[in-house]
């Protein structure tokens, strides 16, 4: 009985031991991919924006039929404009300059957008401010949880079931919430303020429909790193992927005489999203940023991405993060800044307005919305 107790235990180890190698195993994937074997968007829709500039990161859509973006005229009055998945304009309402509910100060540092509301972060206030989709003030809610910062532009609020997901953040890079933004879960685990350290942990995000954490890490230099969390916001799985571009598509710390610093160089991403199981990565666009220190101050550059033609998207099985194809689009210019979002049968490509950093005017290409979709997806 004895021996036999300890061939059951001897067993058990040894599966456990198996099963914990096989996990240990799966959670970093390595995918090789091949640049040159590409497949093509099929094109829906075209639409230049005319009643104002969009906005460069304060655009989401609900991932079924609405496509909310921010605008602003050439008072800097801004508006938000709702848009059905045909492109065609739903509503549109103003939003309000000021320090009370409802009211938004100077710079959004990012929003959201769910079937019921939109949601924008107001740095003034330090809260986040809750509209219907037809522009109605519906809630303010103070942000009371001081262990993060919502110190960075690109921040997206993401609403699922009775929390929030915030990012990018400062600890944290992505921070869960309860449903009054106090985190109860974070990405990353820094409490002391490093440059090196916010720069590292630079990160795009999404989350799919069962609460799963999807990042993209910018800072990490020579990578194009992909990681996902469960949504305890336990790291589960990370895609360390090459396709021949990563040495460029990378930033680097630049620091200047007057004590600032900035980014230099291209991004590995610069948006995704999860659908039907399938983890979409834009990557290829926004061309190379170049800081000079030139008399005394910071000039800024912006050089085309070189041997790129057309941006594309990656496209990764969301279980295993496993690549399955890329997939160009004529419509991606490697020097502009896109984002691209979820609809229930297509995917939205949002071209946001870009002041040519040589000669000072908006590029020809931004201010375009597009529509588009793979074979079978629409």
């Amino acid at each position: 009985m004895q021996k036999m107790r300890l061939f059951i235990l001897f067993s058990f180890s040894c599966l456990l031991l198996w099963a914990c190698g096989i996990s240990e195993k799966d959670a970093v994937i390595h995918n090789k991919i091949d640049p040159d074997k590409t497949e093509q968007w099929s094109l829906i829709k075209k639409v230049k924006i005319e009643e104002g500039k969009i906005d460069f990161y304060l655009h989401d859509s609900d991932r079924r039929g609405r496509l909310a973006v921010l605008m602003h005229d050439e008072k800097r009055q801004r508006k938000a404009v709702l848009f059905d998945k045909d492109l065609n304009r739903i509503t549109s309402f103003s939003v309000p300059d000021g320090k009370g509910p409802g009211e938004l100060g100077p710079w959004i540092p990012g929003m959201g957008m769910d079937e019921e509301k939109i949601y924008f972060i107001d740095s003034q206030k330090n809260s986040i401010e809750f509209f219907e989709h037809d522009g109605s003030f519906d809630d303010s809610v103070l942000i009371q949880d001081g262990t993060y910062r919502l110190s960075f532009g690109n921040c997206v609020v993401t609403h699922f079931e009775d929390n929030y997901y915030l990012g990018m953040t400062y600890p944290g890079s992505v921070v869960k919430t309860d449903s009054r933004f106090n985190a109860i879960g974070r990405a990353t685990r820094e409490s002391v303020f490093e440059i090196e350290k916010i720069f590292e942990n630079l990160v795009r995000y999404t989350v799919d429909e069962k609460g799963a954490v999807f990042m993209v890490m910018l800072g990490l230099k020579g990578k194009y790193e992909i990681r996902k969390y469960n949504r305890e916001m336990a790291l589960i799985r990370t895609a360390l992927n090459d396709d021949g571009l990563n040495n460029m598509l990378t930033l680097e710390i630049c620091r200047f005489p007057d004590g600032s610093f900035e980014a230099n160089g291209g991004v590995a991403a610069i948006s995704l999203c999860v659908k039907d199981g399938l983890l979409y990565v834009l990557r290829g666009v926004a061309g190379i940023n170049e800081v000079k220190w030139e008399k005394g101050e910071k000039k800024y550059y912006g050089l085309p991405i070189p041997g790129l033609e057309h941006g594309f998207v990656d496209i990764f099985d969301a279980e295993t993060l496993k690549h399955i194809k890329r997939v160009e689009a004529d419509f991606l210019k490697p020097h502009q800044d896109y984002r691209l979002y979820p609809l229930k049968d297509r995917f939205v490509f949002v071209a946001v307005y870009e002041v040519d950093k040589e000669t000072g005017k908006g590029k020809e290409t931004g201010n375009y919305i597009y529509t588009a979709g793979l074979e079978d997806s629409y």
